[in-house]
């Protein structure tokens, strides 16, 4: 049976959900694989953005744009929780600050 969501996505010429999903799936940026090493402190959000003297939105911003990585805890329930940094992400941040000044 067809929902109203499954005959909108035929009229606008997506053939399934299934298609509509891997499309939005293809628009994600590439994981990065490299990882934090294993003695590395986790920061919150707060907590860089203190100590980079801006406000959490700002360092929301980073992350979405890539500048600032992160590594995103789960839920128990499996949904996405909340962003922790790595201390080796934020130095890494830090030092291409100050090579671009």
């Amino acid at each position: 049976m067809l929902t109203v969501a499954h005959m909108s996505l035929q009229a606008a010429g997506t053939a399934s959900p299934a298609e509509a999903t891997q499309s939005r799936i293809g628009r994600r940026r590439p994981r990065d694989e490299t990882r934090p090493s294993a003695d590395a402190a986790y920061y919150s959000v707060s907590d860089v953005a203190e100590r980079l003297r801006v406000t959490p939105r700002t360092v929301y911003e980073l992350l979405a744009s890539g500048q600032l990585r992160s590594v995103r805890i789960r839920r128990a329930s499996g949904r996405l929780g909340v962003h922790r940094i790595p201390s080796d992400y934020l130095a890494e941040y830090e030092a291409q600050l100050r090579a671009d000044a």
